[in-house]
């Protein structure tokens, strides 16, 4: 058996298992029909060509050779009509015409009376086979053959102008190729045929045809054809030297191998190619890895960034700011027309619209909301983690109920999307990302679709870390708003006291309008003006002080409700005087300033920090109550006339210019030592009786500096005071991370 013979039967079979194969993915695809056809009038060409080249008598050579035109008489409009099905161009009246010219060509071949007409006999014209001596009819299917061969590279170039996707255009590049490739190989044999003698490889390039026809039939996102075409070059390159060296080296040293070796100069050789076989692959991987990166420099470059973004996302812990960065950041790295992002909603059984950026319109043109019992959600139900494609549902659309397809194709035009990517959690369904087409025209490949799930499992992860945040930072509120609610009821009678004072001076100075009352009943009286002016000065003070009290009515009642309203979701540059105020206007209805030194030292010029001004004044409110209670504490039990009680209050700069140092400072009972350890423990008390305090307020406290990314601390010295220190970062430092988030 000769290498062309050996040849030929590699290339029969593998085309016809590659044939059989990508039928049996899928049957009733048209495509992979004709492709099965076309592998299989193929293999009838090629296994005749390797029976040719192995049979020993012309009566065998001659059966062999109708067997291998039953073949060639379809094969040409078969390659043709799959052409046309990858190109998706109609042209039924020319493959009618030209299936009609294969039967015509199939009768000269088999029957014998027309026989001759078509191909004379065959003849040994070349050593490794047989080969047809051609009749004039043979000369009209040469024509025939021509045409076949050469319409599909018009139909494939003018599709590739047309054509927007980048996946179709990758798709009919692969085509043409196959084309050169079964062009080639097909006019290597005819070329025998007119005895024009040729490499034996043609048969080889007939298997390479059906092996990237196949692919790019099967394969839904194929590799970029300048990889495949790189790669195959490089390959080529690397291991026909790898290959070759070993034989130019006989040719050139087998004298001085055998001078050298005598008997055994192929050792010598053998050491030789197994080095070459060592450092093959390696010189092919540097060499692979050099091209790749040149050819795809922008697109890794992209997907670098991408990734810069997936390791950055878990660093919000504000939904909205997330969502926003995370389209943000897809336009402007992908180069989308449109990015958005749509999340679940069990109450609204619909997945809503939460942040889009369609530029340059100010707000996407997309719908609110999608239900959950669309096609889309389906689909990505029944399909768990797999991105959707607007091309795959074109792909794949013979397989599917043809209403689900349309449904599918439905939703994408109405979000405008090219590719959608779920986002599963535990098997959930949180939401999906929405991708417009890129603005170069180019589709998603697949390295392309790789980053973006990764991209997606760590957003995915990040919105739930965020959904959680938003839902602890609302039980932080209600908690801090239950702790401000509980300060203020240990203050009811107190504050009860200051109101009830207040309504009843007005109730008493209400009273004094009877005089008006007297006067303006007596006519004769009125008309004494000097007489009673006294009075009615007397009367406009009075009324005077109705309002006085009235307005400290108000002002009681609205230092109540400052330190009692629930907090804002949203921290915002506030200054520490207002904080201290908030606190200051509630517990002078509390507290008598009178009975001790209070100091109070805030810089005019202290940077704002970030945060809740509520929150904040819950949290020096308690500071200097629990001060003050130190302080009487102390009091009562030292009864020296040379004790000075004072609470202070300063603040200043850190070093670091990123934090503002206060410290609250009272001269009271101080902190037993044992008690420290558990002093920010909840329901623990320091308090003489449970009636003085609840054991929540430090343990707030801390939750709200720690809320607030600041840490506080104690110093103490039991007999003698006790000084909090709080750190709490500035409001130019926290708009400075946000800043470096937004720019990932």
């Amino acid at each position: 058996m000769n290498i062309y013979a050996i040849t030929a039967l590699f290339g029969s079979t593998s085309t016809l298992i590659l044939g059989i194969f990508v039928y049996l993915q899928n049957k009733q695809r048209t495509l992979n029909r004709f492709f099965c056809l076309l592998s299989i009038s193929i293999f009838f060409w090629v296994f005749g060509c390797f029976k040719e080249s192995s049979v020993s008598t012309k009566t065998a050579a001659l059966f062999w050779d109708r067997f291998l035109y039953t073949g060639g008489a379809f094969a040409p409009t078969l390659f043709l009509h799959v052409s046309l099905l990858v190109a998706e161009a109609k042209r039924k009246k020319i493959l009618t015409t030209l299936y009609c010219l294969s039967i015509i060509f199939l009768f000269f071949n088999l029957i014998p009376d027309l026989r001759n007409f078509f191909i004379i006999d065959v003849e040994h014209k070349f050593p490794f086979r047989y080969i047809a001596v051609p009749a004039p009819i043979w000369y009209a299917y040469l024509s025939y053959f021509a045409f076949c061969g050469l319409y599909p590279f018009y139909i494939l170039f003018r599709a590739l102008r047309t054509e927007g996707s980048h996946l179709r255009r990758e798709h009919l590049k692969y085509m043409v190729l196959s084309l050169v490739i079964i062009f080639i190989a097909a006019s290597m044999y005819l070329s025998l045929v007119l005895s024009v003698a040729s490499p034996p490889v043609d048969n080889l390039l007939v298997a390479l045809f059906s092996l990237i026809t196949a692919y790019l039939i099967v394969r839904h996102h194929v590799m970029d054809i300048r990889l495949a075409i790189t790669r195959a070059g490089i390959f080529t390159l690397v291991y026909a030297f790898v290959l070759g060296i070993p034989f130019l080296f006989v040719r050139l040293a087998k004298p001085y191998l055998v001078g050298a070796l005598s008997d055994r100069w192929w050792m010598g050789i053998l050491v030789i190619a197994m080095a070459l076989a060592g450092i093959g692959p390696f010189i092919y991987m540097n060499l692979k890895d050099r091209a790749e990166a040149r050819i795809l420099r922008e697109e890794r470059a992209r997907h670098e960034a991408l990734r810069k973004v997936s390791r950055n996302v878990l660093r919000f812990n504000k939904l909205d700011a997330l969502l926003k960065a995370i389209v943000h950041s897809l336009v402007r790295i992908m180069r989308v027309k449109l990015a958005a992002i749509y999340l679940a909603d069990d109450d609204k059984k619909s997945f809503i619209l939460k942040s889009a950026w369609q530029p340059p319109l100010k707000r996407a043109d997309l719908p609110e909301e999608v239900s959950f019992d669309s096609a889309l959600v389906k689909n990505f139900t029944a399909r768990k983690d797999m991105p959707l494609n607007i091309e795959e549902i074109s792909f794949h659309s013979h397989r599917g109920n043809l209403l689900e397809v349309y449904e599918l194709k439905k939703s994408f035009d109405s979000l405008t999307a090219q590719l959608i990517i779920p986002a599963f959690r535990n098997d959930k369904l949180m939401g999906f990302l929405v991708l417009g087409d890129k603005r170069s025209g180019l589709g998603y490949s697949a390295a392309d679709i790789e980053v973006l799930m990764v991209l997606n499992n760590h957003t995915t992860l990040a919105i739930e870390n965020a959904i959680f945040n938003e839902e602890e930072r609302e039980r932080q509120a209600i908690l801090f708003h239950s702790a401000s609610l509980a300060s203020l009821g240990t203050m009811a009678s107190m504050m009860g006291h200051q109101v009830n004072n207040r309504f009843q001076a007005v109730n008493n100075l209400a009273g004094f309008s009877e005089m008006l009352e007297i006067i303006t009943a007596d006519e004769t009286n009125i008309s004494s003006y000097e007489k009673w002016k006294g009075l009615i000065q007397q009367t406009i003070g009075r009324l005077r002080q109705i309002s006085d009290e009235a307005t400290k009515g108000g002002e009681t009642v609205a230092s109540i409700r400052r330190l009692g309203r629930l907090s804002s979701a949203e921290f915002k540059p506030i200054d520490l005087q207002e904080v201290l105020d908030i606190a200051l206007g509630v517990l002078r209805y509390k507290i008598k300033f009178g009975e001790f030194d209070f100091n109070l030292d805030i810089p005019q010029e202290s940077p704002k920090i970030l945060g809740d001004s509520t929150q904040l004044g819950e949290v020096f409110f308690n500071l200097i109550d629990n001060a003050y209670d130190a302080i009487k504490e102390r009091k009562n039990a030292n009864n020296s006339p040379d004790y000075k009680a004072r609470i202070a209050i300063k603040a200043y700069l850190k070093t670091d210019s990123k934090h503002i140092h206060i410290e609250v400072s009272d001269t009271g009972m101080g902190i037993k030592d044992e008690f420290k350890p558990r002093l920010f423990v909840p329901f623990y008390t320091t308090k003489a009786s449970s009636g003085k305090g609840t054991g929540l307020g430090l343990h707030v406290i801390k939750r709200i500096i720690e809320f607030h990314n600041g840490k506080i601390s104690v110093d103490s010295t039991y007999g003698k005071g006790t000084t909090f220190k709080i750190d709490l970062p500035i409001a130019e430092e926290s708009a400075e991370i946000l800043k470096i988030s937004k720019g990932l």
